[in-house]
């Protein structure tokens, strides 16, 4: 996906000057004594602090410097369609400026039924308030199933090609399709091989990702066979029940696809049950990273009782908690986000030729994903806003 020329960045030079600064070459390490520079929105010098900088140069003494952070499945107005395409909707406007003042400078929306060009346009043109975003518009999906209530229905393989040029009209980024029905009803295969097959050739066709929701293994495994670009959720869910399926997991694994791991909200828990199946969603993570099934984070908010303010650090502490080494958690967050989004050194990274996309934190995250729970200022495109 490519960065959007309507995306204004910040104009001139500036050198920040932190306690720490987060870098990634190729081995994250905090490196102290760095100062960045930022021309324009971009990283253009990251220096030992041995140079006598006649330039203004912020100082950030008591911060570490990081990426922003990726959110690869959010919602940012999950409800009814909208005929209206003449003027922004005031719900992602809100909910996107809560993501941002988060530390998530970069989102991708897998399914709004919202005006897509002037809501988009709005949030990526204003990088002093909202986060850049990405979005999937209306999704792909059968009568009666998972997302009919907002997506296009597909009544024939034949609808396809016509869906995928309505689409296209739409402006999006990508193509969300629901290969499965939701959690709650068991995660049960709603397309065919070959029509996720169809869907992913037409849109690849025009150079779009399409990113599968799906649930159950066999859900899964249609779409790896299908070759989709991520895979929602994989949860593995069969009805009621986690129902672990070894050869599908190696399956993704062997595929390179990425898997989008989605929190499920551990505050709901009320009983040992409930526990238990926090536990045992925890250990099929666990098991996912120990077979090298590549791994992005999303948190699945506006369609869940996650909260904006600090969905993605939820997500991120489930995942720490569930084992996996912190430097895993960092680039599932970082690095296979940006490469889900076909942004790999763009975003997600602290280096010449990257987006000015920077978070400032109290506590350095290589010792626990919790310092993402205080941000103290944000910058997206070489714009601060928070902190200011």
């Amino acid at each position: 996906m490519r960065l959007g020329p309507h995306e204004r960045k910040g104009e001139g030079t500036t050198w920040i000057r932190p306690k720490g600064v987060l870098l990634d070459d190729p081995d994250w390490h905090m490196a102290t004594n760095y100062l960045v520079q930022i021309e324009n929105g971009t990283i253009t010098t990251v220096v030992s602090d041995e140079k006598n900088i006649k330039d203004d140069v912020i100082e950030l003494r008591d911060d570490y410097v990081v990426p922003g952070l990726v959110d690869l499945h959010a919602h940012l107005e999950p409800g009814q369609p909208s005929g209206n395409r003449s003027t922004p909707v005031q719900g992602p406007l809100h909910h996107a400026e809560i993501l941002l003042q988060a530390g998530i400078t970069t989102v991708r929306d897998v399914g709004s039924p919202m005006d897509l060009l002037t809501t988009r346009d709005v949030l990526n043109g204003s990088p002093s308030r909202y986060p850049r975003v990405y979005m999937a518009g209306r999704p792909m999906t059968v009568a009666h199933g998972h997302g009919s209530d907002i997506g296009y229905i597909v009544q024939d393989p034949k609808n396809i090609t016509p869906i995928m040029d309505k689409l296209r009209r739409d402006g999006v980024d990508l193509v969300k399709v629901m290969a499965t029905a939701g959690g709650a009803h068991g995660g049960q295969p709603q397309f065919g091989l070959e029509s996720l097959k169809r869907i992913v050739g037409s849109a690849h066709k025009f150079g779009l990702q399409v990113a599968a929701h799906a649930h159950s293994s066999e859900g899964i495994q249609r779409c790896i066979l299908a070759g989709v670009d991520t895979i929602e959720h994989a949860s593995f869910k069969e009805g009621s029940e986690l129902v672990w399926n070894q050869a599908v997991a190696e399956s993704l694994a062997r595929s390179g696809i990425t898997a989008v791991f989605t929190p499920v909200n551990h505050r709901k828990a009320k009983t040992n049950n409930d526990v238990q199946r926090m536990r045992d969603i925890e250990g099929q993570w666990r098991h996912l990273h120990a077979m090298g099934v590549t791994i992005a984070v999303g948190t699945d908010v506006g369609v869940s009782v996650m909260r904006f303010e600090d969905s993605l650090v939820y997500a991120m502490e489930t995942l720490e908690h569930a084992g996996i080494p912190t430097i895993a958690i960092l680039n599932a967050v970082w690095h296979k986000g940006a490469r889900a989004l076909g942004l790999e050194g763009k975003i997600g990274s602290i280096r010449v030729g990257a987006r000015a996309d920077l978070i400032g934190v109290q506590t350095d995250p290589l010792v626990t994903v919790r310092a993402f729970r205080h941000v103290t200022w944000v910058m997206r495109d070489g714009v601060k806003s928070k902190g200011d």
